[in-house]
């Protein structure tokens, strides 16, 4: 379907349907929806039940981010809940916080469903454990328009009517837009302006001398066919969300990033801070004494219950039989080195690891061994 701002016909459903049963038969854990972001937004709940139905049969997971988390937060995350109800799918609802925007009550509610539902699916979430969060810019433009090649969007960004659809939409991808916050709104990485890199929604309207808003359309703009490249960071989740949702024994911890290398081809690739020290981040700001967790519960939140989750066997313990993914670290001494402003640089402290039992880093020094392997159900 590519990016038809449509829903699916039955016969695209059934192909559909076909692709996961394949996908899963090859060795797939599952299902992954992206139901805020184009083309995901176009999909309706009996096209989830539908294809969360061929994941369920083949013992899988449906991992969601879910369509709202904001005003409409209920409807967001009860579509989740429901799909997978109807469906018998395992559930992971992807960075369950609330968004700027829901009210305070919106994660106590959360949690109150995650509860109430358990006695019907089998359901967990995951938590990003930054405030801040990445995105691509082109997610403020409307879905309808996203289906055009970069160079004609680049053309229709050049008319003050399309501007101003932009600006008029009913629900904006963030509602840090509509309200106006430029200053929780950061140029993370731009391809042709790295001199902006860092810079406010309002540096930005200055720089090129009109209002944060069409500053940042015309970054898209100029950037013509890397206008996909360009993102942006919002601090759109607040703390005490964070911290109140970690206090369930079901909520695992994620990146929500990439794996990159600050040398070689991945070296200028800007995504988030969490890239490089996601890890350390979460185990100093939200474990031991003090904090919403213990020690050895926020490790059990990174390695045994996401393997559980996924459904990987053989992984996420250490015991006789298992895959000897491990790292050793003294607490006191792990550091997240990366920054908003410095990203790219690798977390301290993290000094001896070892893949598939094969020691790959020693005394903080890459042996450039590299034993990892791609992991597949069954």
């Amino acid at each position: 379907m590519g990016f038809e701002a449509r829903e699916a016909d039955s016969r695209e459903i059934d192909g559909m349907v076909l692709e996961v049963e394949k996908a899963m038969d090859e060795g797939a854990f599952g299902l992954s929806t992206g139901l805020e972001y184009a083309p995901g937004a176009n999909a309706n709940e009996e096209e989830l039940v539908r294809l969360c139905s061929a994941v369920a049969n083949r013992g899988g997971v449906h991992a969601t981010h879910v369509r709202n988390r904001d005003e409409s937060y209920q409807s967001g995350f009860s579509e989740a809940f429901r799909v997978a109800e109807k469906s018998g799918v395992r559930l992971q609802v992807s960075h369950a916080v609330p968004k700027y925007g829901a009210p305070a009550e919106a994660v106590d509610w959360f949690l109150e469903e995650l509860h109430r539902r358990s006695s019907s699916i089998n359901a967990f979430c995951d938590v990003i454990p930054y405030e801040w969060g990445p995105t691509a810019l082109t997610a403020m433009l409307p879905i309808d328009l996203l289906g055009n090649t970069p160079e004609k969007l680049a053309d229709l960004l050049s008319h003050k009517s399309v501007r101003r659809k932009i600006r008029n939409q009913e629900r904006p991808f963030w509602l840090l837009f509509r309200d106006g916050l430029w200053d929780r709104i950061l140029l993370y990485h731009a391809p042709g302006f790295p001199e902006l890199n860092g810079k406010s929604a309002e540096e930005i309207g200055d720089y090129f001398g009109t209002d944060p808003f069409n500053g940042l359309l015309d970054i898209l703009a100029r950037e013509g066919e890397q206008m996909f490249s360009v993102l942006i960071m919002g601090r759109i989740k607040e703390g005490n969300a964070i911290t109140k949702i970690l206090q369930d024994e079901r909520t695992a911890v994620i990146s929500d990033a990439m794996s990159l290398a600050n040398d070689g081809p991945l070296a200028d690739i800007r995504w988030s801070p969490g890239c490089y020290g996601w890890t350390p981040h979460f185990l100093n700001n939200y474990s031991g004494t003090g904090k919403p967790l213990s020690f050895e519960e926020a490790v059990r939140r990174l390695t045994s219950l996401p393997a559980s989750i996924m459904g990987i066997a053989d992984r996420g313990i250490v015991e006789e039989g298992y895959c000897a993914d491990l790292t050793a670290f003294k607490i006191s001494e792990i550091e997240e080195a990366a920054t908003l402003d410095s990203p790219c640089e690798y977390a301290r402290g993290f000094d001896y690891t070892w893949c598939n039992g094969i020691p790959v880093v020693e005394a903080g020094v890459s042996r450039g061994e590299k034993p990892g392997q791609v992991i597949s159900r069954g």
